[in-house]
């Protein structure tokens, strides 16, 4: 394939069936992810929905845009305490600007809770609204029938997507919840008015679309340059585009890009928008970090906008570059706290080396508080945005890189010519005359000489801070509260186990488990994993 350009003049194209073929998936994935890093939009065939299921499909939705204002207004949105149903021409905006559509919503359906459910996004789940059998008969059935396969559809590519970022086929799928709300527009657009549009230029808010052109086309792209592509109308393709939900889970590594419409002539078309529970936690992903340091390196992503909030509107302010819809208070502490602990709570040098402290009572009041206050350090760096510095760097990780594998390499030595003449720990026994300075200068090189810990905390942890904009700095504040929660309680959670661990026997597995430890920590390191 082309590689994938963001200055693009054609959207690229992307075959699902080579999914179906287990050699084909890697490099399927692998061009799915660089399409959705510099492009954002692709056109999809190979989706086993053919030319004629979609004219059928169309043929119902030219029936029911056929009628007569006063019948569509049976289901009007506004009868509908759930927000679906008919939008006649004009109601609704884009970007503050009228667009020129009549539309119906249809959101998948779940059992109505109260009128009064709270959080009051819950009132969105309910039943959609239909006109009756002998209005429109068939109507409802076809619909319905083309849903559940959009459905399957959306999931096949969310397949691709979850291994095109590095996790398991089934990830962003279970990722949706018990309640997915996914949501499908049937579109009738007549010919634009000049100096007007179908639809505004904006952000599609959700995870991802997938949509038909029937017949007409008119729908345009944004590249880099600021040029507008047009979309050619394929009666065997979806145009597939990110939304934004994933371009904020995947730290602005995938991009929602800018698109508009644009009818010269009367136009149908239909868009299934793949959304989640409306309970899930939209916290952003864990993954490589590759990825963060990708967005880092480049300006174009790390200034990646969303469209403008409700407050941001009725302010008179538009546009694609707001900070996106903001994670306050409790909730943005949380996230800080969860991701910062998932990042910690792993096996290696520095973790070992605290629980070994702990165990021998050698100064762990000290050795917590320098791994937490250089965690809060590192943090607070990135979060200030000194990312890019260690980025543009790479020099400077290829010789901390080599520091900590001989570092490790000599610490594991000593690690297990200990284990060779091991002591018992007696409860009665003071902790070891162990020097203080020894102490805290092995701790300090286990955390610095550690190019992970850069690309963790500074990298990692300061672009998911930075992506909850003025929220940033709490987000930051949860991520070193769990720095300082895991470390008290691994060093003061393993002294208390200094008094069964009197045995020679025991302190050979301690220091041995340290050394290979060290060792494996070393070989991943010098190997550049």
């Amino acid at each position: 394939m082309t590689a994938a350009r963001a200055d693009f003049t054609a959207l690229p194209v992307v075959d699902l069936s080579r999914w179906d073929d287990d050699g084909q998936r890697a490099a399927l994935a692998d061009e799915v992810r660089e399409i959705c890093h510099h492009v954002g939009f692709f056109q999809l065939v190979g989706s086993g929905i053919t030319p004629e299921d979609r004219r059928a499909y169309f043929a119902e939705l030219e029936r029911f845009f056929a009628l007569p204002d006063e019948v569509k207004a049976q289901i009007d949105k506004a009868r509908s305490p759930h927000l679906r149903g008919w939008e006649r021409l004009g109601t609704e905006l884009t970007d503050n600007r009228t667009d020129h559509r009549e539309q119906v919503d249809l959101l998948t359906e779940h059992p109505a809770g109260p009128p009064d459910a709270d959080p009051p996004y819950l009132r969105l789940e309910g039943p959609n609204q239909w006109l009756p059998e002998d209005v429109l008969p068939g109507f409802r059935e076809a619909v319905e029938e083309f849903i559940g396969r959009l459905e399957k559809l959306s999931a096949r590519v969310m397949e691709v997507l979850s291994a095109a970022l590095g996790l398991e086929p089934g990830f962003l799928e279970e990722y949706f919840g018990e309640r997915p709300m996914s949501m499908v527009k049937l579109i009738h657009y007549p010919q634009t008015p000049p100096g007007e549009a179908g639809v505004n230029a904006h952000h599609d808010t959700g995870f991802l679309t997938l949509l038909m052109q029937h017949e007409v086309g008119g729908l345009e792209v944004e590249n880099a340059k600021g040029e507008w592509v047009p979309v050619p109308v394929r009666d065997d393709a979806f145009v597939v585009n990110i939304g934004e939900m994933l371009q904020s889970l995947t730290g602005r590594y995938l991009v929602a890009t800018k698109h508009r419409v644009i009818a010269h002539d009367e136009r149908y078309s239909s868009a299934y928008f793949a959304g989640p529970d409306l309970r899930t936690e939209l916290v952003p992903l864990r993954l490589d970090p590759a990825y963060a340091e990708a967005v880092t390196a480049s300006p174009r992503h790390s200034a990646a906008g969303f469209m403008a909030r409700r407050d941001e509107l009725l302010a008179g302010q538009g546009g694609t570059g707001s900070t996106g819809a903001q994670t306050y208070g409790v909730q943005a502490f949380l996230t800080g706290l969860t991701t910062g602990l998932a990042l910690i709570v792993a096996i290696g040098a520095q973790n070992a080396f605290v629980l070994r402290q702990g165990i021998r009572r050698e100064h762990i009041g000290v050795v917590v508080a320098i791994c937490a206050v250089s965690d809060a350090l590192l943090i607070a760096l990135g979060t200030a945005g000194i990312g890019t510095i260690v980025e543009r760097a790479p020099w400077l990780l290829d010789v901390l890189r080599w520091g900590g594998v001989a570092y490790l390499v000599w610490f594991a030595i000593g690690s297990f010519r200990s284990a060779l003449r091991p002591e018992g720990l007696h409860a009665g026994d003071a902790p070891r005359a162990v020097r203080l300075g020894s102490v805290a200068l092995t701790t300090l090189s286990l955390t610095y000489l550690n190019p992970h810990v850069y690309l963790d905390t500074v990298l990692m942890l300061g672009n998911v801070a930075n992506q909850h904009g003025d929220q940033r700095w709490v987000v930051a504040g949860g991520a070193m509260l769990g720095s300082v929660l895991w470390f008290s309680v691994l060093g003061l959670g393993a002294r208390a186990l200094a008094r069964p661990l009197d045995k020679p026997s025991t302190w050979r597995v301690v220091d041995v488990f340290v050394g290979v430890v060290m060792l494996l920590v070393a070989l991943k390191l010098a190997l550049g994993a």
